[in-house]
């Protein structure tokens, strides 16, 4: 009896799959979502927003972060295009979709309240979307700086004085909505020295905005921007206008030049790793990127990840062709050092465990992936693989049934591209076939693998895996 319940339950899990369509239907999402990837390497970018908003329409669970992700790249891409055209009403419209559709990033609502302020002059949507901004994001620099220059166009001379200086306060522990390279580090910077001198101008203050100007000048090594400003300071007359001693003292005591320093730093160390791993030179990029951390790291936060992500998933993908199974194992390992809870280095670790035949690691290891990714079906194949080595077959039929009912809404730990999907099926076709087989199901492993094949549809058929799944040692 405890044999029969989780193999009924497989064979009806699979069988469910196969009648329902959901293989082809995964297979047939995948293939999509590489569509919109090619139309937006082709600069096909309406063609791609229409592909990608019907994708998302469909709703398959299964590819909701794939998609997420894609719909956000292909509104980027379109918006800017529409930018450039002077399309400013259309560009609003897609990051007001953007924004709803992908709620935690906070680009596009920036970017919204730019174009509001900047493009269309409607000064009072710009305040509302950058309140609402500060509300959700109270370390956006770009954020509090751009509400010290709506509060200057509207003369509200304290509230820039105050608005400025949160502004230099978040730069200790900025949240960015713009990939801070270096040239955006300077740009916001350099907004940053000049609103706070035309604060502090416009409450009075001369000598101090001058100084701030200078200041900024100074850090910077030169910028027309501030000259400008140091330019308007000292030819327009004082303003009889004051705002409390407290406030200007708050704005000077926040405003860090060495911080400033810091950041550009930092930032242009990131751009020269850019630069190294374009050039392929990516040990060199690591090093570097252990050389930006310990100021970056607060600092220039999730793009000093991305480039350790990046330069892990090179070395170990370039070090997995060449079968240096150890190598790839320490680059795994150190990438895990970075983010321990990181998917795709957890389940590649145990995969390349499980092909040294280290079963117990990889066990342990798949077992602490299958609690925090209850729904990756990678994770749950690596775990009946390692079963299905170990001869505890009804321990793979129970994994295998849980990557069955993950596939209906499931975490992938690889980008799910159409080849990605076909192995992730066909291995798992394969698996359950060969824990069948040797539970004496021959007929039932054989139908399944029938039935898988039919859903492939015209890719290449599963004989190779029929002769596998019906061999005497499977």
């Amino acid at each position: 009896m405890g044999t029969e319940q989780p193999l009924n339950q497989l064979i009806e899990a699979v069988t469910s799959a196969i009648e329902e369509g959901r293989i082809a239907r995964l297979l047939q999402t995948a293939h999509r979502l590489d569509e919109v990837e090619q139309m937006l390497s082709n600069g096909r970018f309406e063609d791609a927003y229409g592909a990608v908003r019907r994708l998302a329409q469909d709703g398959d669970e299964a590819f909701a972060a794939a998609i997420r992700s894609l719909f956000a790249q292909t509104l980027d891409a379109l918006q800017s295009s529409l930018f450039a055209q002077g399309r400013f009403e259309e560009c609003l419209a897609l990051l007001e979709e953007w924004a709803r559709t992908v709620p935690t990033e906070l680009y596009p609502r920036l970017r919204r309240a730019e174009i509001l302020f900047f493009e269309l002059k409607r000064t009072e949507e710009a305040v509302s979307e950058l309140r609402a901004i500060i509300r959700r994001w109270n370390q956006s620099v770009e954020a509090w700086t751009l509400l010290a220059y709506t509060a200057l166009s509207h003369r509200q001379r304290v509230l820039a004085v105050r608005y400025a200086t949160r502004a230099w306060q978040a730069l200790r522990m900025p949240v960015w909505a713009y990939v801070p390279y270096g040239e955006v580090a300077h740009i916001v910077t350099e907004f940053l020295y000049e609103v706070s001198a035309l604060a502090l101008h416009a409450c009075g203050d001369n000598n101090r905005a001058k100084e701030v100007a200078q200041r900024g000048l100074y850090t910077l090594e030169g910028s027309d921007l501030l000259q400008k400003a140091l330019e308007r300071v000292q030819t327009e007359g004082v303003t009889r206008t004051r705002c409390a001693a407290r406030w200007v003292q708050s704005l000077l005591h926040a405003i860090d030049d060495q911080l400033v320093v810091q950041l550009l730093k930092a930032a242009r160390c990131c751009d020269e790793c850019d630069e190294l791993l374009s050039a392929n030179r990516v040990e060199e990029a690591w090093q570097h990127l252990e050389q930006c951390e310990p100021v970056g790291v607060g600092l220039l936060g999730a793009r000093l990840i991305e480039l350790q992500r990046t330069a892990c998933s090179v070395l170990v993908e370039a070090y997995r062709t060449d079968g240096d199974v150890h190598a790839e194992l320490a680059w795994l390992e150190r990438w895990l050092q970075k983010e321990p809870r990181a998917l795709y280095p957890m389940l590649r670790r145990a995969e390349v465990l499980m092909e040294m035949e280290q079963y117990d690691e990889a066990g342990k290891l798949v077992r602490r992936l299958a609690a925090l990714y209850p729904r990756c079906v990678e994770a749950h194949l690596v775990s009946a693989n390692i079963h299905l080595q170990r001869r505890k077959n009804l321990r793979a039929v129970r994994a295998l049934l849980r990557a069955w009912q993950s596939l209906s809404s499931a975490q992938w730990a690889y980008h799910p591209s159409r080849d990605n999907i076909r192995g992730i099926v066909e291995t798992l076709a394969t698996l359950t076939a060969i824990a069948l087989r040797r539970l004496g199901m021959v007929r039932e492993a054989q139908r399944i693998l029938r039935g898988v094949a039919d859903c492939m549809g015209e890719l290449q058929p599963l004989s190779d895996l029929r002769k596998n799944a019906g061999r005497p040692d499977a």
